[in-house]
């Protein structure tokens, strides 16, 4: 009887061992025979991109070792067999083992060749994220952030929505972001372009995402609620887990968040979401794209919904509220003790929990805004909303809260011009006429549409303006970055009118006159901005620059300027500037520039500006195309 179960148990083994050989034998053929090695889903599960110093013309743009189960970063066809032979070793640690480890790898093999494999449970995996409850993929666009180099452009976060979440708080969320080993802005730059950062995916709840750039940065966030099956939703989920932890080498002006986002939507839309010939990717393109190759068909994109920051959040509950309120709101906030204000406490029960719940958010936002814990302004708002919170509770429950009109109509980010220009220009003046041609791959002036991006503000990297004066060309102005906010309060209340600045390095002409007598340039300025109307802004700034010397005038000029902002309709915009300034040597200058943009759509507009330098008087007139 014994003799008989060991012969079985032995013709068992023998059976099975050359079974499973045979298996990974004939896939592996069936792998090399198809060329799955050169199939595009394939080169972007591990991320090959072409490369002419390697062998095989591909190299992975991964740096992590453990990445790969080859002994190569750019042999896709030796990295396709050992991961099928990997897929085919014993079990010993499920989530150690490559279907659980690489499981987009493994998912997508199998359904291009005849695995017959034992079943395994990737728990792991599924505690990470529950796939039969995830029914929805939301990409994320952070808006653009002025303190800080690494968010001029705004940034890009993935949203996993649950069936079984009522707070999308609380749905897992995907960032992408450099490793940063300084806090310098200038070391973040430099490293930034020259690849001297590593990268990678990270995950939280969404509500870290939310406190981070809505309610720290103050950043308004919208949620694309793309148009994915759940197969598509699936190798989504496959692949970020492979992802998690590994390593990229991050470049600030292409291989950023928006590159690696769209490579990751690659493996489930076909559409391309970067334009290839741009030497920089800009998040807003990736949004810009998903509304552009939508159809009736293939939406891509089923909703668009806008998160409000803490800045946003208070200025729509403080415009909801009559003038009589925010009257007595301003004085409260001058005041020392708000709940005990005579006037407050002789409010209605209602109206009191209305100006309450404004000053809830007006606090956060001045929290967010100042940042210093140790601050007395910090310690009397803290201490403020300690009592805000006491008496709230004294106070009956709020009835059910009404749909209320968005007042501050803000636009997502897929209604904004394009990022890149090119504008031709013609230019008059007493003396002489000729051509201009400006260029400017990134981003935005201060006359351009508004549409999701920061108001009344300016920003631009490498605008380069060329002239063409009697045949003869030069170099009229190249900013390498060029970033102007007026910061415009839009209330009276106390913490909410902020500074105005200015800061421009590049080359530029001092004398409009002049037409080939550019100087290195590093100019700043500060000031303030006030709301004359809905429509009109006036902004007062001092200015200072440093450059090289020109006609013997030195090599500092300071001085000031007085600007009129006027949005006229959505299709006129205007700016008249009068500027007036000094160089070391006492040389004075004045100017006034009357500067208007018209039509402002998505890919053009039209520019006529007249300026008076001095005595002279320059008319240039110019038609912009945005791509």
């Amino acid at each position: 009887m014994t003799k008989n179960i060991i012969c079985t148990f032995i013709a068992c083994i023998m059976f099975v061992f050359p079974a499973s050989a045979t298996s990974l034998q004939e896939n592996l053929s069936l792998a090399i025979q198809t060329n799955l090695d050169e199939h595009p889903y394939w080169l972007k599960l591990l991320h090959y991109k072409k490369h002419i110093g390697s062998t095989s013309g591909y190299k992975s743009e991964v740096i992590s070792e453990d990445f790969f189960l080859s002994n190569t970063k750019s042999d896709p066809l030796a990295e396709l067999k050992a991961t099928i032979k990997s897929i085919y070793t014993p079990i010993t640690n499920p989530n150690q083992h490559t279907r659980c480890k690489f499981i987009a790898r493994t998912q997508w093999l199998q359904s291009k060749l005849n695995m017959e494999l034992p079943s395994i449970e990737c728990e792991e995996f599924k505690q990470w994220i529950d796939l039969e409850n995830i029914n929805q993929v939301q990409l994320v666009f952070a808006s653009g952030y002025l303190k800080n180099p690494a968010s001029f452009y705004g940034h890009l976060l993935l949203k996993f929505s649950s069936s079984s979440n009522k707070n999308n708080l609380l749905d897992l969320s995907i960032n992408y972001g450099a490793m940063l080993t300084d806090t310098n802005p200038i070391l973040y730059i430099v490293n930034g372009i020259f690849g001297g950062y590593t990268a990678g995916f990270s995950d939280s709840r969404f509500y870290r995402q939310n406190h981070n750039y809505g309610q720290t940065d103050l950043r308004d966030l919208w949620s694309y609620n793309l148009d994915l099956s759940q197969d598509q939703i699936k190798q989504i989920a496959f692949h970020l887990w492979e992802l998690l932890d590994v390593q990229f080498t991050y470049y600030f002006l292409d291989k950023n968040c928006a590159y690696h986002f769209a490579n990751l939507l690659a493996l489930v839309i076909e559409a391309p979401l970067t334009d290839q010939y741009s030497p920089w990717v800009m998040p807003l393109t990736i949004f810009q794209k998903l509304m552009e190759n939508k159809s009736k068909d293939n939406p891509l994109v089923k909703s668009v919904t806008h998160i409000a920051s803490r800045q946003s959040q208070f200025y729509e509950k403080y415009f909801h509220l009559n003038e009589k309120q925010q009257q007595l709101l301003k004085l409260l906030l001058e005041s020392n003790d708000w709940v005990s204000h005579s006037k407050f406490k002789s409010l209605p029960d209602n109206e009191k929990i209305a100006l309450i719940n404004v000053l809830f958010d007006y606090i956060e936002y001045q929290l967010a805004e100042l940042g210093d814990s140790s601050s007395d302004r910090v310690q009397q708002l803290s201490l403020e909303k300690k009592k805000l919170i006491r008496t709230r509770f004294s106070l009956p429950a709020s009835p059910a809260k009404k749909q209320r009109t968005h007042l501050l109509k803000t636009q997502p980010p897929h209604h904004s011009q394009y990022p890149k220009l090119i504008r031709v220009s013609g230019i008059s003046s007493k003396e002489s006429s000729g051509a201009l041609l400006q260029l400017r791959p990134v981003y935005y002036d201060i006359l351009g549409s508004e549409s999701g991006r920061m108001p009344n503000s300016a920003l631009s990297m490498a605008d380069l303006t060329l002239s063409n004066f009697n045949g003869n060309f030069a170099i009229r102005r190249f900013n390498i970055v060029a970033i102007e906010s007026y910061n415009v309060a839009k209330t009276e209340l106390r913490g909410d009118n902020k500074y105005a600045w200015m800061i421009n390095f590049g080359l530029d002409t001092p004398d409009n006159m002049c037409f080939n007598c550019t100087r290195v340039q590093l100019s700043g300025g500060l000031g303030k901005s006030y709301k004359l109307s809905h429509q009109h802004i006036i902004n007062f700034m001092a200015l200072g620059s440093i450059h090289t010397e020109h006609n013997n005038e030195g090599n500092a000029t300071i001085g000031g300027q007085v600007s009129l902002l006027s949005k006229i309709n959505p299709s006129w915009n205007s700016l008249i500037t009068f500027n007036k300034t000094r160089t070391l040597t006492n040389v004075p200058t004045s100017s006034i520039k009357w500067e208007n943009s018209f039509f402002n759509l998505k890919h053009f507009d039209v520019r006529l500006s007249l300026e008076r330098n001095n005595s002279n008087l320059l008319v240039t007139a110019g038609y912009s195309f945005y791509f």
